[in-house]
């Protein structure tokens, strides 16, 4: 039907079309002493036995900041000198143990404990704020957790940040990352439309670019089926009508599903076993992205009407059932 093309993850909340509800942070305290002589070997940091770290409220933490003063001494003239480390070289990673090792290129990766989770910096994380010379500067990384690091029950998982230069420094030069606070956040949740019982149809109108958000309610355990038959949308760049897309989300933010053409006539269709309790549920046009934390954006101009469809998945014993009554309508009436 279309050219597959590729659908990347986007980094960070980016809901089109939707507000969002205030997110809850915690901020560790400074890193003390700051990280010092800072070059290519990795440089790891407990972040929970800071002093006066404190207890980190339970939550499901899935985005976040470290910002940092980055300073340096010793270095030639001019700044811009290639000799020199510059600032924009700071990298960093968020994981479950402690990064070691020297990099053996730029994009290198620390060597992690046995069991590690990186949490950020699958791919090293680089700062904004940075210069292309060894002048001092205020830097910030900005980061989407690829796991969420979870607090229940008052139990904070281990938590450590690996920093180190993306290139050797100048031999005379001394670098420090001053005053680095490091900021878990919450994902926001979007302002969705409550969805109504189960089952049900919902429709919405949807103007070029927007994503539509709905709250649903699941009653009982089961499979349930998620469609967007019956929608009435322009053509997409491909000519397609009707060329919706559909993701679900947990109460948390957690992608826990999204289809483009599973559906009939271009539309959308997910079947997903689900517990009771509240999930989201994201529904655009084609091309649209998916995400963790409820991160969805769209590209799509259509315009028209997404109609969303949710119903229990019948029964084995149903499905015969109906079956064997149609078979017995039919042979009523060739009778």
């Amino acid at each position: 039907m279309r050219s597959i093309l590729n659908r990347g993850l986007v980094l960070g909340l980016a809901i089109t079309g939707a507000s969002s509800t205030a997110s809850a942070a915690f901020i560790f305290p400074a890193i003390t002493p700051a990280p010092t002589n800072v070059n290519r070997t990795y440089q790891a940091t407990n972040l929970l036995a800071l002093p006066g770290v404190g207890t980190i409220p339970d939550a499901t933490y899935t985005k976040g900041t470290i910002t940092l003063n980055w300073t340096t001494t010793g270095e030639t003239t001019p700044a811009t000198s290639s000799s020199n480390a510059w600032s924009s070289e700071a990298r960093a990673t968020l994981s479950s143990t402690a990064g070691s090792g020297t990099a053996t290129s730029s994009t290198s990766l620390p060597t992690y404990g046995s069991g590690n989770v990186v949490y950020a910096g699958t791919s090293l994380l680089t700062p904004t704020g940075g210069t292309s010379s060894a002048v001092n500067s205020a830097l910030t990384f900005t980061f989407t957790l690829a796991n969420p690091y979870v607090v229940s029950g008052g139990v904070a998982p281990p938590l450590f940040v690996n920093f180190r230069q993306a290139f050797t420094p100048f031999s005379t030069q001394v670098i420090t990352y001053n005053n680095t606070v490091v900021t878990l956040d919450t994902a926001s949740a979007p302002t969705a439309t409550a969805f109504g019982a189960v089952p049900g149809t919902a429709s919405a109108a949807r103007a070029s670019t927007q994503v539509l958000w709905w709250t649903v309610v699941i009653p009982t355990a089961g499979t349930y089926v998620f469609d967007t038959l019956g929608s009435t949308l322009t053509a997409s760049t491909f000519g397609d009508l009707n060329d919706t897309e559909l993701g679900l989300y947990s109460s948390t933010g957690t992608l826990l599903a999204n289809n483009d053409d599973d559906g009939s006539l271009n539309t959308s269709k997910i079947t997903q076993a689900l517990t009771p309790g509240t999930y989201y549920v994201a529904a655009s046009a084609y091309d649209t992205t998916f995400a963790g934390s409820w991160g969805v954006t769209s590209v799509g101009t259509q315009t028209g009407a997404i109609k969303l469809n949710i119903a229990p998945l019948p029964e084995p014993a149903s499905l015969a059932a109906v079956g064997i009554a149609g078979l017995m309508t039919l042979a009523r009436r060739r009778r």
